[in-house]
C-alpha cells in the first residue's frame, strides 16, 4: 500500500496547463431566424465569433487553411449555430452526398457540448458541406470513445459557394441533457475536418500528445432562462412482420404461406423534477432487434449482440460501467430459454415484455442515477404430436419461459477537483459509483424450467476512476460480487457449462457438487497508466474471476475462474522533427506482454506483442500487429475434459494505404498465422477506391486466402 501511495504522489507531482477559452451566445426572438444554410440574418451579427482555428494535424498548432466564423444564438427552445468557412485561393470545397451519420470524405464542421460540465461526456454535433447530419456521445473523456446510438432530433441546412460554404443548426434543447440554472455554462469545443488537406483544426487545440478531450474544453456561456425538457412525449408504434413460404408443409398446424404478426406498443418519456427523466415502455419495439446479423456459433461460448431498441438505448451510459458487464439489457425479451417436444411445435420468437420503466439522470451534486425494473410475462409454445396411425393428438401449450422480474441500478459520483484523498490532488472528472442488478423467475420447484434456470440472481459491486496531474494517469479498479439460487438441477448446469467445466477431472481447485442451490463468486481488478505525454506511455493491468462468479442471468460474462496481469509501453512522437519530418510525420511502438492463469495456478495463455504505426510525410499510413503466444495450457479445448497443451503459435499482421485525401485512395495489407505443429493461414488483398463525383463512388476489393489445420 505505501508504495502504490509513493508512486502516486510521484504521479502527481507532473502538472500542465491549459489555456482555455469562453464564447458567449446571445439571446434572439423566437422566429427571428430562418434555416436555410446561410446565417445572413442581423441577428447573427451581434453573436460573438470564434475563430483562429489551430490545426492538431497535419501541423500542430499552425493555422487552419481558409478562414472559419461560428456564432451561437438560442431562442427559448434551441441553440442556433451559424458558420462561414472559407477555404484557401483556388480550392474548392468536398461536399459528397452519403448516408445520415456517415461524414465519407466530405467537409464537415463539428460542435462538442458538455452541458453537465462534468469533463467527461458530451454531445457531438456535425455537419457536412452536403448538409448531411452526424451525432454520437463522447464518454469517459476519450474522443474516440463513441456511442454512436445517440440520434437526436435537430435541423441543419448547408450549402457552398465560390469561396467555401456555409451553414446553419438548429438544435432543441428538449434534445440535450443538462441541469437546472438561471444560467447555463456549458464545455464546447468546435472543429473543422478537411479530408481534402488531411486537415483537422479545433478552436480549443488539443495537443496530440494528450489522449484525453472533453476535460480541456472551452465555455460556451450566456443561456439564460432555459430549462430542461419536462415535457411529455409519447411514441407509439405500429409494426407488422411477414414470412413469405414458397412451400409449407401442409399437414403441419401452424404453417402458413404467410405469417403475419401484428405488433403495438411505445414508449412515454416525462421530466421528474428538473434534472431526472422517467420513461415507460410497453411492449418495446423489437423492429432494429430483428436487423441482428445472421452467424453460425460452433464454440461453446454465448454470442453476444448490440442493442438496438430505442428504449434500451437511451441513457444506458447511466447503467453500464467500463468494468464488468453487470448489465446487457438483451437479456430482457429474448427468445424462451425452455424447449417443447413434439412432431410439430410453434415457439415464440421472443419473450414479451409486459411493461418496463426507467429513471435517468443526473443532479448538480455531480451524482449520475439509473434505474430500470422490466416484467416479462410467461411464454409457452404450441405442439401436436401424431399417433402411428397418422391422426393429430390435441394440441398441446408448454411452457418454455417463466414470468420474469428484472431491475438495475447504478449510482456514480463525480469528484471535483478540490478533493485530496490520502492528500493527492485528484482531476477533474474523476468518479466512483455502484451498481446492483437482481432478477427473479417465477417458476415451480421441480418443474423443467426450473432445472434449467437459476430462481434468483443478485450481483453488484463498486468502481472507481480517479485521474491524476490533470488527467494524465489514471487509478481505475472494480469489486463485484454475484450470488445465484434455483434449483440443484439449474445450479448443476452452471456448474458444468463452458464458463466452468467444474467436471474436469484434473480440477483439483474446484468441486462439482449435484446437490448445490447456490453460487457466490467474486471478481476485482486494478488499472494505473499513463495517458498523456509527448513521448512515452504505459499501463498495467490485473484481475481476477473466482470460478463461480455469475453475471449472465442479467448480465454479460464469457468466462470465468480467470487471474489476468498484463501491461504495455508506447513510444511515439507526434511530430517528427529534423531531417527525418523530410520522410516522416509521426510514428509510435508499442510492446507489451499478457499472462493469465486460473485460480488453480494452470498456465493458461500467455503472449507477447509488438506493434507499430507511422505516416509518411505524404500522408501514407503504415501499421503492424506481430504477436507471440508460448505454450500454456487450455482448460476449455475439450469441453470438460483434461486440459490440453497449446502449441507456440505467432502471428503478423500489416497494412498500408494511401493518401485518404486524392480521389483515387488504396490500401494492401497481409496476414500470417502459425504455430508448432504446422498450421498455416495466409491472406493477401488490396483495395481501389475512385470517388468519382460527389454522389458516385467506385471500389474493387480483391483478396487471397489460404487455411492449413495440423
Amino acid at each position: 500500500m505505501r508504495l502504490v501511495l509513493a508512486l502516486l504522489l510521484v504521479l502527481v507531482s507532473v502538472s500542465s496547463a491549459y489555456a482555455q477559452s469562453s464564447v458567449v451566445a446571445a439571446a434572439v426572438a423566437d422566429g427571428a431566424l430562418r434555416l436555410d444554410g446561410v446565417p445572413d440574418e442581423a441577428e447573427w451579427q451581434r453573436a460573438q465569433p470564434i475563430g483562429a482555428f489551430r490545426q492538431q494535424r497535419p501541423v500542430e498548432g499552425a493555422l487552419a487553411g481558409g478562414t472559419t466564423d461560428v456564432r451561437f444564438l438560442y431562442t427559448d427552445d434551441a441553440l442556433w449555430i451559424g458558420a462561414r468557412m472559407t477555404a484557401p485561393d483556388g480550392e474548392g470545397v468536398r461536399a459528397s452526398l452519403s448516408r445520415r451519420d456517415q461524414t465519407a470524405d466530405a467537409e464537415h464542421l463539428v460542435v462538442w457540448l458538455d452541458t453537465y460540465r462534468d469533463g467527461r461526456t458530451a454531445f457531438a454535433f456535425a455537419a457536412t458541406a452536403a448538409g448531411v447530419r452526424v451525432d454520437w456521445i463522447v464518454q469517459n473523456d476519450d474522443q474516440g470513445e463513441r456511442d454512436s446510438s445517440y440520434d437526436p432530433v435537430w435541423q441543419a441546412r448547408s450549402r457552398t459557394t465560390d469561396t467555401g460554404w456555409t451553414t446553419e443548426w438548429r438544435i432543441p434543447f428538449s434534445q440535450l441533457r443538462f441541469l437546472a440554472g438561471d444560467e447555463q455554462t456549458w464545455g464546447i469545443n468546435v472543429g473543422r475536418i478537411v479530408p481534402a488537406r488531411n486537415e483537422e483544426a479545433f478552436w480549443q487545440l488539443v495537443p496530440l500528445d494528450d489522449d484525453v478531450w472533453v476535460s480541456r474544453f472551452g465555455a460556451l456561456e450566456g443561456i439564460r432562462g432555459v430549462r430542461p425538457s419536462r415535457r411529455i412525449e409519447a411514441t407509439p408504434y405500429v409494426a407488422t412482420g411477414a414470412d413469405v413460404l414458397g412451400e409449407v408443409d401442409e399437414a403441419d398446424p401452424f404453417a402458413s404461406q404467410a405469417n403475419v404478426t401484428p405488433r403495438v406498443g411505445g414508449d412515454i418519456k416525462a421530466g421528474i423534477g428538473p434534472s431526472l427523466t422517467l420513461t415507460a415502455t410497453i411492449n418495446p419495439d423489437f423492429g432494429q432487434v430483428e436487423a441482428d446479423p445472421a452467424t453460425v456459433n460452433l464454440s461453446a461460448f454465448e454470442e453476444f449482440f448490440d442493442e438496438r431498441r430505442p428504449f434500451f438505448v437511451e441513457d444506458r451510459d447511466l447503467l453500464e460501467t467500463a468494468g464488468p458487464g453487470y448489465f446487457n439489457s438483451r437479456r430482457i425479451g429474448a427468445a424462451p430459454h425452455g424447449r417443447a417436444d413434439g412432431d410439430y411445435v410453434d415457439t415464440p420468437d421472443e419473450t414479451t415484455i409486459l411493461a418496463a420503466t426507467k429513471l435517468t439522470g443526473r443532479l448538480r451534486s455531480g451524482l449520475s442515477i439509473g434505474a430500470l425494473a422490466a416484467v416479462t410475462q410467461a411464454e409457452y409454445a404450441r405442439t401436436v404430436s401424431v399417433s402411428d396411425d397418422g391422426s393429430f393428438g390435441p394440441e398441446q401449450r408448454v411452457r418454455v419461459e417463466p414470468a420474469t422480474a428484472s431491475a438495475v441500478a447504478r449510482v456514480q459520483q463525480e469528484i471535483d477537483g478540490r478533493a485530496r484523498p490520502f492528500g493527492l490532488d485528484l482531476a477533474s472528472g474523476s468518479t466512483i459509483g455502484a451498481t446492483l442488478t437482481g432478477i427473479r423467475r417465477d417458476q415451480a420447484r421441480g418443474s423443467d424450467l426450473a432445472a434449467l434456470l437459476p430462481r434468483q440472481a443478485i450481483v453488484g459491486g463498486v468502481d472507481w476512476d480517479l485521474r491524476f496531474s490533470d488527467g494524465t494517469y489514471r487509478l481505475r479498479g472494480f469489486a463485484g460480487y454475484s450470488h445465484v439460487t434455483g434449483d440443484s438441477s439449474a445450479i448443476l448446469r452452471q456448474q458444468l457449462s463452458s464458463r466452468r467445466f467444474f467436471q474436469r477431472p484434473d480440477a483439483d481447485h474446484v468441486e462439482l457438487d449435484a446437490r448445490r442451490t447456490s453460487l457466490e463468486g467474486f471478481t476485482s481488478g486494478v488499472n494505473l497508466s499513463k495517458r498523456s505525454g509527448r513521448r512515452w506511455l504505459w499501463n498495467l493491468n490485473a484481475s481476477v474471476e473466482s470460478p463461480e462468479y455469475e453475471i449472465n442471468d442479467l448480465g454479460r460474462l464469457g468466462s470465468t475462474d480467470e487471474v489476468n496481469v498484463n501491461g504495455n509501453v508506447t513510444y511515439r512522437d507526434n511530430e517528427v522533427e529534423g531531417s527525418a519530418s523530410q520522410w516522416l510525420r509521426s510514428y509510435g511502438v508499442t510492446g507489451g506482454a499478457f499472462s493469465g492463469w486460473t485460480t488453480g495456478g494452470e498456465h493458461t495463455v500467455a503472449e507477447v506483442f509488438v506493434n507499430t504505426s507511422a505516416q509518411l510525410a505524404n500522408f501514407w499510413r503504415f501499421r503492424t500487429h506481430n504477436h507471440v503466444r508460448p505454450r500454456a495450457v487450455s482448460p476449455t479445448a475439450t469441453r470438460g475434459g483434461p486440459v490440453v497443451q497449446t502449441p507456440i503459435d505467432w502471428d503478423a499482421h500489416f497494412e498500408m494505404e494511401g493518401n485518404p485525401a486524392r480521389k483515387l485512395t488504396w490500401e494492401i495489407g497481409g496476414y500470417h498465422r502459425g504455430d508448432e505443429l504446422g498450421s498455416r493461414q495466409y491472406t493477401a488483398g488490396f483495395s481501389l477506391e475512385w470517388r468519382a463525383s460527389p454522389w458516385l463512388e467506385l471500389s474493387i476489393e480483391p483478396g487471397y486466402e489460404y487455411n492449413k489445420q495440423a
